[in-house]
């Protein structure tokens, strides 16, 4: 188990008998860390917009680099712990490699608007991200293409998940309003072209 004091200091504290294994001061500025489902991976962000990924067993620093220009605003791992998703103030959201914190793809799209949430889908081939807009966006994690796009609310996301068989989504948001969706991996917005009439 993995957690982080008042001071900014993150612990490691064994699940049998509650003692602290080690207890270190990563980064002053530290703002959030993640557990990876199978408990390998640690990570931690600063306010500015970078990864610390930590050895669960020792507190030590393993990799840190640059994620996003701005202030990291989500992270979420895969179901296998094999890579996980960003997001940041800078509009971009990244697919990294748990390992070795490379990059596997980048999605553009919500251009000044800031990723708010994002997932990895169960058999990680897709990737959805939701923004400060009210807005979800479904992504081929391979290629980073995006494959669909809803305005679910005028109000900020703050949450979006894959249901367990990647079929739907789960979306909330400043609205206070928790949606399910299908998760369509085309666009369903129907576009019917018209002639322009004759300025007189």
């Amino acid at each position: 188990m993995v957690v982080m004091d008042r001071k900014e200091n993150v612990c490691g504290i064994a699940e049998v008998d509650g003692k602290i294994l080690w207890s270190k001061t990563l980064h002053p500025n530290l703002t959030a860390f993640w557990v990876s489902p199978n408990g390998h991976y640690v990570l931690c962000s600063n306010v500015d917009g970078d990864i610390l990924s930590v050895d669960p067993h020792t507190g030590n620093v393993l990799r840190h680099i640059q994620a996003h220009r701005l202030l990291l605003t989500t992270l979420s791992f895969s179901p296998d712990s094999r890579t996980f998703v960003t997001g940041g103030g800078d509009g971009e959201a990244i697919l990294w490699d748990s390992e070795s914190l490379e990059k596997k793809a980048e999605f553009h799209g919500n251009g000044s608007k800031g990723v708010t949430c994002a997932d990895v889908s169960p058999d990680g081939r897709r990737v959805v991200t939701g923004n400060s807009a009210g807005a979800w966006q479904i992504w081929d994690a391979k290629t980073g293409d995006q494959l669909t796009e809803i305005r679910a609310s005028s109000l900020p996301m703050r949450s979006v998940l894959f249901s367990a068989d990647g079929k739907k989504l789960i979306t909330t948001g400043d609205d206070l309003t928790v949606r399910t969706w299908v998760g369509l991996d085309k666009d369903p917005t129907v576009r019917i072209p018209f002639k322009r009439e004759a300025r007189r």
